[in-house]
């Protein structure tokens, strides 16, 4: 059984031209890899397509060491993220983006998850439907990335549940962090988790901030970065070290993903597969 079962957003990165290369992606898949090569043995559990490139994903998932056995295969292609690279590193080419499946994890992927030490949540279509089922005594730890945006509804309605919230700020807003985490440790968490992009990372436990600057690194792109720093803390969390030491895995992990294309080393899809489907950006 793996420690850690992370469900939601599973999805192809695809870089436009004149790059034109797709990558194994989505935060859910990315935070199970960075676990588990972080020594915690890790599942994923969402949706793809019955295509051949979603086929492709679950080999390379595979082939990671990353749990599969709980994906749910939906009819039709598989979700591309159309990604544009630019001087400054990639953004999302928003214009071209494709509509999200809905997805809401299936009793299945609950009951499957309840028996892991952990539950991470990422990009599901409502958390709260779901926090219900895993809040259960004796139930996982769960953990829940929050990102850069969330309505003050959804903090108020899941933060009770949930025992290690991630967040993200810019850099520029390094000096809110604190307070941010203060306001969601009151709501329940024990551990509350804001990175801050090139400002670093800082962690809050309920009596003391700690603070961690971002290792330095020759970026190529920071894709999937913050989804590796979430897998690698929850793995040296899981593994019982100081919270000074996840901070510092964790950041490690971060700045390795910026040194490669896609979210982690060995997600590059073969082109072959692409090049037999027709997007509209291409």
């Amino acid at each position: 059984m793996p420690e850690l079962v992370c469900l939601g957003d599973c999805c192809i990165d695809y870089y436009l031209p004149p790059v034109g290369r797709g990558y194994a992606g989505g935060s859910a898949v990315n935070v199970a890899v960075a676990a588990h090569a972080a020594g915690l043995p890790a599942a994923c559990a969402g949706a793809l397509g019955d295509d051949p490139a979603g086929q492709a994903v679950l080999s390379l998932l595979a082939a990671r060491g990353v749990d599969v056995t709980h994906f749910l295969p939906v009819r039709g292609p598989t979700r591309r993220v159309p990604i544009r690279v630019t001087p400054d590193g990639h953004q999302y080419a928003h214009e071209m983006m494709p509509p999200r499946r809905p997805f809401q994890p299936t009793p299945e992927m609950l009951v499957f998850a309840l028996g892991a030490s952990a539950a991470h949540l990422n990009w599901l279509d409502d958390p709260r439907q779901a926090l219900p089922a895993l809040a259960r005594p004796g139930g996982p730890r769960i953990s829940l990335d929050y990102g850069a945006r969330s309505d003050s509804d959804l903090l108020e309605d899941t933060l009770p549940y949930v025992q290690i919230a991630f967040f993200a700020l810019p850099a520029p807003r390094a000096a809110a962090a604190e307070d941010l985490a203060r306001l969601a440790a009151a709501r329940g968490p024990r551990l509350v988790i804001v990175t801050l992009a090139e400002a670093g990372s800082l962690a809050f436990d309920g009596r003391a901030a700690i603070r961690q600057p971002a290792v330095p690194v020759d970026a190529t792109d920071s894709l999937g970065a913050g989804d590796s720093f979430i897998g690698a803390f929850l793995a040296a969390h899981l593994q019982n070290l100081p919270l000074e030491a996840c901070l510092a895995a964790a950041s490690a992990a971060a700045a390795r993903a910026c040194t490669v294309p896609g979210g982690w080393p060995g997600a590059e899809i073969d082109p072959a597969i692409l090049e037999r489907e027709e997007y509209p950006w291409r």
